[in-house]
């Protein structure tokens, strides 16, 4: 709770300012409510982040602990700058800070740390990592910032950070224009033949997108293989939503064609050593 009695052009007398209420907070002040004057309430101001608090005084004002107040300043830089988390591929690759790599750092980062890991992390990519700590890592490489994920003990905040890359992109990493052509190559009573006809498709993406799909197909292909109760349609369900995206999408259309990028993602992985071929 804070509270403001001193006026200046940062902050608003005779304020009373809740952070983050619960609902049992409200609960026992709505108890109140009969008891005290209709004046004390228009004071009241419920606040779910502390950062809507710089909107009434300045972080000097709030005399918060310097580590806060660093965070408070590096999520509002993340937020004017999104670099990597939610920008185009070709432009982060094209960042001084992903050092000529052909892919993302933030992908060639976790699937280097997973890999090293083992991968034998029960419900990998299905089970979330810590959000607070996924979220500061997204901003880290939103800013440029080094980022040792080697350092990081949970690989679940490693998968969830991957997982957040992919699911963010503006344009999916199997393209809006390719989505019919993949949907109408999978066959489901013929392996062989939806095999074929995918890794004809897969030939149309942007040389990127497939550099950066071969980075990922190698990664889910090792997982299946590992000792983490995940199976190739575990990990198809927990990534295909991240790489199919309709232009025209409803949720009739999800609902009819959610089984089938599921199925396509399963084949990538079982068929790795194919697709891989062509990427």
């Amino acid at each position: 709770v804070l509270r403001s009695l001193v006026g200046s052009e940062m902050c608003i007398r005779d304020r009373l300012y809740i952070i983050q209420p619960t609902f049992w907070l409200k609960t026992m002040f709505s108890c109140f409510k009969t008891f005290l004057s209709s004046k004390f309430w228009k004071k009241v101001n419920y606040i779910t982040d502390i950062n809507q608090m710089t909107k009434f005084m300045s972080l000097n004002q709030l005399k918060l602990p310097e580590d806060i107040v660093a965070a408070i300043k590096l999520s509002d830089q993340a937020d004017d700058q999104k670099l990597v988390f939610g920008a185009p591929l070709q432009s982060v690759l094209a960042l001084e800070s992903n050092k000529g790599l052909p892919v993302p750092r933030v992908v060639y980062d976790a699937v280097d740390a997973l890999l090293k890991m083992g991968l034998n992390a029960e419900g990998l990519f299905r089970l979330s990592g810590n959000r607070e700590r996924v979220e500061h890592l997204q901003k880290m490489y939103d800013l440029g910032e080094p980022v040792d994920l080697e350092a990081e003990k949970d690989p679940h905040v490693i998968s969830s950070l991957l997982k957040g890359y992919f699911r963010e992109l503006p344009e999916p990493l199997l393209t809006t224009d390719l989505y019919s052509e993949f949907i109408n190559a999978y066959d489901k009573d013929d392996r062989q033949k939806s095999t074929k006809q995918l890794v004809e498709v897969l030939k149309k993406l942007p040389q990127p997108n497939k550099i950066l799909l071969k980075f990922l197909i190698t990664l889910l292909a090792s997982a299946a293989r590992a000792n983490n109760l995940m199976t190739s349609a575990n990990l198809a369900i927990c990534f295909a939503p991240n790489l199919f995206r309709s232009d025209m999408e409803s949720p009739d259309l999800i609902l009819t064609h959610s089984p089938i990028y599921n199925s396509i993602v399963r084949l990538f992985i079982d068929e790795a050593d194919v697709i891989l071929l062509v990427l």
